[in-house]
């Protein structure tokens, strides 16, 4: 009958050290995904993110502008310019109000063609998980990241 208690106890002991090593290897596991993730992925989804909505806002800039401005659109309206009997240029001024709301009407533009492109959401290259730069963006399935 001692003789099972030791074995017994010994079996529990055996056991309680293969747990402390899975939970220790677990753990390494875990730690090892997230500076993975840190350091290669983080950076490169990052970079694709950025690059995607700065290019959005160069579009939407650009379409704001060109849709606030009219097609007869005279330099004129916004810009004096008084000369002397010379011809000479004396007197440059500039009709605030009129250039107030273009600023204002481009910008209102432009905001609102950015939220409706972003609302659509980022698209993403399934191989940019990878970390690896030169074949993130082969893939041609990609994932939605929506703000």
């Amino acid at each position: 009958m001692i003789e099972c208690c030791t074995e017994n106890i010994y079996y529990i002991k055996r056991n309680k050290k293969i747990f402390k090593f899975k939970n220790f290897f677990v753990f390494l596991l875990l730690i090892s995904f997230f500076l993975y993730y840190y350091f290669f992925i983080a950076k490169t989804l990052f970079n694709l993110v950025q690059a995607n909505a700065y290019s959005y806002c160069v579009e939407a800039v650009n379409l704001a502008v060109l849709s606030s401005i009219d097609k007869d659109f005279d330099y004129n309206d916004v810009v004096q310019i008084e000369k002397n009997s010379a011809g000479e240029i004396i007197f440059i001024s500039t009709n605030s109000t009129k250039i107030n709301f273009i600023n204002r009407s481009i910008a209102k533009t432009s905001k609102d063609l950015l939220s409706a492109r972003l609302s659509s959401g980022i698209d993403i290259p399934f191989l940019a998980f990878t970390g690896i730069g030169f074949i993130s963006g082969i893939s041609k399935s990609s994932i939605l990241i929506k703000p």
